[in-house]
């Protein structure tokens, strides 16, 4: 059965944060449902994000912050698949993941993907259009020292985007920030992961 989520005293736009954990996305303008399959969360709905009893097209924007790189391919292609259900059409996704060239992408053993910028591209047949990507040397927001270093490095990652082949001479890139629009015409069902693309 699907959970109708607006009520008659709450028309704000609805935002859903999975893998919400402990720190749920904090938001005045949108109504956010956490969803976390953990106790100790701040989850709304205490549920697996690959089974969301929700309308279809009743979300006005999808986030999830170090949380879909917990999954293979297969599984990847069936979250997107029930996010792009519940999207509303021209929503986004927005994904904050660890960026391979950074160790602690690595040092977590439940990972089971790994991303560059061009992997958003490679993932837009599952309906969705990359709009923006940003890199993040650091994690944001930064509150250690030298934060005019931070700032120089982050702007110069993401004006030339062919620095980012060379991030792990400066320690890697700590996470990459997505922002993926609901697009119909970018569903490919018959696309094969793994073929080629040049982006």
């Amino acid at each position: 059965m699907n959970i109708q989520m607006k009520s008659k005293d709450d028309y704000r736009p609805i935002l859903i944060d999975l893998g919400c954990g402990n720190k749920k996305y904090q938001s005045s303008v949108y109504k956010v449902i956490g969803i976390d399959l953990s106790d100790d969360s701040d989850a709304d709905l205490y549920i697996s994000a690959f089974d969301l009893p929700l309308e279809d097209e009743s979300v006005d924007y999808a986030y999830s912050r170090h949380f879909i790189e917990h999954f293979d391919i297969e599984n990847l292609e069936k979250l997107f698949s029930g996010i792009f259900r519940v999207l509303s059409q021209g929503s986004t996704f927005e994904i904050i993941v660890p960026h391979v060239s950074c160790i602690s992408a690595f040092q977590d053993p439940t990972h089971k993907s790994y991303f560059t910028r061009n992997t958003f591209y490679k993932l837009q047949y599952l309906g969705f259009k990359v709009t923006e990507t940003r890199f993040h040397w650091f994690r944001k927001p930064y509150k250690g020292r030298f934060p005019i270093v931070v700032k120089f490095v982050d702007y110069m990652l993401n004006r030339f985007l062919f620095l980012e082949r060379f991030s792990p001479c400066i320690g890697g890139i700590y996470e990459i920030r997505c922002l993926m629009e609901k697009n119909n015409s970018m569903l490919d069902k018959s696309f094969t992961p793994g073929k080629n693309l040049n982006y």
